[in-house]
């Protein structure tokens, strides 16, 4: 008798949960059917991993970027790009149409009221709700970025080769071979030297800040993919609303610990106007806050938005590159020659920055490498993303016409970087390419930040990264230090990365590291 309340337990607890999902399911193959079908691109284009599916073709090519990783972007580059013609690249987001390498000039040449990067960034991310003040505007405004913090490059090497010093001793500094995740170590390393960067020494040693502060770009990175993957737009106004919430609170937590710290700087600012009295990334956001004729821009919350973004930004970029060279140099079957030259190179040279903060600029070898490595595996597989947003539409060169709300982009950034018409035996990890290229042709070496046509791991024209000159600095930094003084066991081969869509990430994958005898 007992058996029948339990039944009907589960039942009234099973059904609704498998409804719910199953709910949840078809809503999500409606809104990619409403994607695939409905998206506003040419009809006569052909599309990229199409397998002869009789059912669906086109929505079953967008669900399969979920498991093949990179292949139809390299089947639509080989068939369709290489040949200086266009395609349709399935996405989850929206299908893309993909251009030849040959109009990328022509992309990036075009106005943002014609072609838009801040509509595929605004549709993905959702700043008016994620973002800070005072408007969804701000959130693409990176002047501090180029004006002062790439001004300062110099004034922070010192605190921050302090920071990556204090932090990989913290983590790899063991006499005896012990297991580490590279991924998790550059992560630590970043963070912490970045942080530093941002925020100041005092909050950057803060653990309790560096924990909430964390939790808040988990939140807000699962609430943006869920915002810009699994919203309709007609539903983004009430699902961002409602998705803001948690990133709100942990927002609110982190500023717990930083309004103090704000109040105390704006004070002090306004009291005597002096501006050297803090050298960061913060200082320098309050300071642009109070030239601001807005008043809006001097809340503190849109203060703390504005710097929490930039160290996100900052740190993930630094320690995804720098986990990637590690692997990419590991792995090498010519390592054991390489990497003795790097090593030579970052100790003559990482002593002289206490006089000459820029003598990184003659690590030409580590530049080298890290060039190298971002052009074979960069984050993003996509060239430069964009949204015909001008009324109407547009016509390309070739005469293919774009309607109005349509996707476009360059050639495939990754296999671009990978063709051998750019680069010779491009498939193939060469550390000192550069450096050997420039030796021949006698021209100035490409340097890691240096962007063009055929290298674009920081994307292209006026929305290039804004910080990736700071990033290659910092780089460069933070891998020489490791080198010249921790001993990593080889690998026999590359790890998997973790690929979802068109971004890759380093895996989990655990290494031997102990500090090098000499530094014993």
């Amino acid at each position: 008798m007992t058996l029948l309340p339990s039944l009907t337990l589960l039942y009234y607890v099973f059904v609704p949960i498998a409804s719910s999902l199953m709910v949840l399911v078809l809503g999500i193959v409606g809104l990619q059917l409403a994607r695939v079908y409905l998206a506003p691109i040419p009809a006569n284009l052909p599309w990229a991993g199409l397998k002869g599916d009789r059912f669906l073709p086109k929505l079953r090519a967008t669900l399969r970027e979920l498991s093949v990783k990179r292949v139809v972007i390299e089947e639509g580059y080989e068939k369709y790009s290489k040949h200086e013609k266009p395609f349709v690249l399935p996405s989850l987001h929206w299908p893309i149409v993909v251009l030849p390498a040959s109009k990328t000039r022509w992309i990036i040449s075009q106005p943002d009221s014609v072609l838009s990067t801040i509509a595929i960034h605004d549709d993905l991310t959702g700043p008016q709700y994620f973002g800070h003040g005072p408007d969804a505007a701000a959130c693409h405004d990176f002047s501090i970025i180029t004006r002062d913090l790439t001004r300062n490059i110099g004034k922070l090497t010192s605190v921050l080769l302090k920071e990556i010093q204090d932090s990989c001793r913290r983590q790899l500094d063991s006499d005896e071979w012990s297991e580490v995740e590279p991924a998790s170590v550059m992560k630590k390393v970043a963070g912490e030297s970045v942080s530093r960067a941002v925020v100041g020494k005092e909050l950057a040693h803060h653990e309790l800040y560096l924990e909430r502060l964390h939790a808040w770009e988990y939140g807000f990175g699962y609430c943006g993919l869920i915002f810009g993957q699994l919203c309709p737009r007609w539903l983004k106004p009430l699902a961002g609303r409602v998705l803001m919430l948690p990133v709100m609170l942990l927002k609110w937590r982190v500023g717990l610990l930083v309004y103090p710290k704000l109040k105390q700087r704006i004070s002090r600012l306004r009291e005597s106007d002096d501006t050297a009295a803090e050298n960061d990334l913060m200082q320098w956001v309050i300071e642009s806050a109070e030239r601001d004729p807005d008043p809006r821009a001097r809340n503190l919350d849109n203060i703390l938005g504005r710097t929490m973004m930039y160290n996100m930004f900052a740190q993930h970029t630094t320690q995804h590159t720098a986990a990637t060279v590690l692997f990419d140099l590991l792995s090498y079957p010519s390592g054991h020659e390489v990497l003795p030259a790097l090593i030579e190179e970052a100790k003559a040279i990482l002593p002289k920055l206490g006089d000459d903060p820029y003598a990184t600029r003659d690590m030409v070898k580590l530049d080298s490498t890290i060039r190298e490595s971002m052009r074979l595996n960069p984050m993003f597989a996509k060239g430069i993303p964009k949204e015909v947003v001008k009324p109407g539409g547009l016509t390309t060169p070739d005469g293919l016409f774009l309607p109005q709300g349509c996707h476009v982009s360059t050639a495939s950034a990754s296999f671009t970087m990978r063709d051998a018409e750019f680069y010779e035996d491009g498939n193939e990890f060469k550390p000192l390419r550069f450096c050997e290229v420039a030796v021949e042709l006698g021209t100035k070496q490409k340097a890691a930040s240096q962007v063009d046509e055929q290298f674009l791991a920081f994307s292209l024209g006026k929305h290039a990264c804004p910080g990736r000159f700071f990033a290659a600095h910092m780089l460069k930094l933070m891998l020489g230090h490791v080198l010249v003084n921790y001993e990593f066991e080889m690998l026999q081969e590359r790890p998997e990365f973790v690929t979802f869509g068109d971004l890759t990430m380093p895996p989990s994958t655990k290494v031997k590291v102990r500090r090098r005898r000499s530094q014993m």
